[in-house]
């Protein structure tokens, strides 16, 4: 079976829908196609307005960053997503119709990287490691590896989470993997103060990391950094 191509699909569209629309709506559903085609890599979106805002996205600081040292495609399109999503939030608008399709077409783990991103683990990921990123290739050795290995350097509080379960995870994912850094994260009031109780309980077993704290209105991140 191919895969499902949005800009096809809306193409198919028009032609089928061009006898019952108007020519104001026809030169609207033109221009809506044109730009999914011209943004092909994220036409799944659907959305042209979404869209369009992840394109307004390639102006950002953080994406020229991160887009001079990654040249990862798939990487590329879930950073600027993430990018999209807190631009949503920032905005009021609804975003769980994005990050459904994000899921879809590319797994929690895809979401996870956009969401990493979204909630600014990045940017401050980026603060962390500059000391020891001497480098263009180690830097570039880090943001890759901040997401490739996400599921295992990189946690996302959610209210449903029991804190004992949830600690004797992170505490087992620290002692098999045994990261440079680990990031705990939360949103919203509720998921912030279980944040911190499992921070704390975490503290309270773990020896060989560092604490440190980044907090703003509604997130509160905890990055675990291992002792030399």
């Amino acid at each position: 079976m191919s895969e499902y191509d949005p800009v096809e699909s809306a193409a198919k569209g028009i032609t089928k829908g061009a006898l019952e629309w108007t020519k104001d709506e026809i030169g609207q559903k033109v221009k809506d196609l044109i730009t999914k085609f011209r943004n092909k890599d994220i036409a799944f979106v659907e959305d042209v307005e979404t869209i369009k805002i992840a394109k307004e996205q390639l102006s950002t600081s953080e994406w020229m960053l991160f887009s001079s040292y990654v040249k990862d495609k798939k990487l590329r399109i879930l950073f600027r997503l993430g990018l999209t999503l807190r631009r949503l939030e920032e905005t009021g608008k609804p975003f769980d119709d994005l990050k459904i399709k994000i899921i879809k077409k590319y797994d929690v783990e895809g979401f996870h990287i956009a969401q990493c991103v979204q909630s600014g683990i990045f940017s401050k990921y980026i603060g962390n490691v500059l000391e020891r990123a001497t480098t263009p290739e180690k830097l570039k050795f880090e943001m890759e590896n901040l997401f490739k290995s996400i599921e295992n350097t990189v946690v996302f509080i959610q209210t449903t989470d029991k804190e004992k379960e949830r600690t004797a995870e992170i505490i087992a994912k620290l002692r098999a993997n045994s990261p440079k850094m680990f990031i705990i994260s939360s949103m919203g009031e509720a998921t912030m103060k279980k944040c911190e109780s499992i921070a704390d309980n975490i503290m309270k077993t773990v020896s060989n990391y560092n604490f440190e704290l980044y907090q703003t209105g509604k997130r509160k991140i905890f990055f675990l950094n291992k002792k030399d």
